[in-house]
């Protein structure tokens, strides 16, 4: 496959599959690049280097074999990842909130017509909430059901601009424990 080696390092990047590269120094692979493509069309990339400068390289790469935009998550308070992301040009498309909430069936009652739709995957004592277009009324019925199925805890990610979503998570007493930002890249490398 591809391989690139910028001047003044050592480091040689492949491109050893469709969606991963490798850099190598020394006959040691020293990081490593993924991309995977999403439904949803948008290229989600990830990068593990051991050096600052590999890192770039492996951006820099990925960035001239992927069409663009591209795309990353990392945890807002991991200020060094996100200071690397935006040194090779990503910045803040959005922010997510991770929120928890244990369940109590006291609080998990309702009443009237239901309409909106959850999608929820459960494993084991945990369950994570991925889609939610709903009234209160309908959460709390499948807050409810998963009680009775011995579910303990159950987390979200929210889009933080989404005031109504943000209301409806806090009003059934999630608490906000942690935050990531979706990073996006999109200039163009031909430009």
């Amino acid at each position: 496959m591809e391989s690139a080696q910028s001047a003044g390092t050592a480091a040689v990047i492949t491109r050893v599959a469709e969606h991963q590269w490798q850099a190598v120094e020394d006959d040691r692979v020293v990081g490593r690049g993924d991309a995977s493509p999403r439904p949803d069309g948008r290229i989600f990339v990830s990068v593990d280097a051991w050096r600052g400068e590999v890192f770039d390289q492996l951006v820099d790469v990925m960035m001239a074999d992927l069409p663009m935009p591209l795309y990353t998550l990392v945890d807002e308070a991991d200020l060094d990842t996100t200071a690397r992301w935006a040194r090779v040009g990503f910045t803040i498309g959005r922010r997510e909130r991770e929120y928890l909430m244990s369940i109590d069936v006291t609080a998990a009652t309702s009443s009237g017509d239901h309409a909106g739709l959850v999608r929820v995957v459960v494993r084991r004592k945990h369950a994570r909430i991925q889609l939610i277009e709903a009234r209160r009324d309908v959460l709390v019925d499948v807050l409810a059901s998963l009680h009775h199925k011995g579910i303990e805890t159950v987390s979200s990610y929210v889009d933080e601009s989404d005031a109504a979503v943000v209301a409806l998570f806090e009003s059934v007493g999630a608490r906000h424990t942690s935050s990531n930002l979706e990073l996006v890249n999109e200039r163009s490398t031909n430009s």
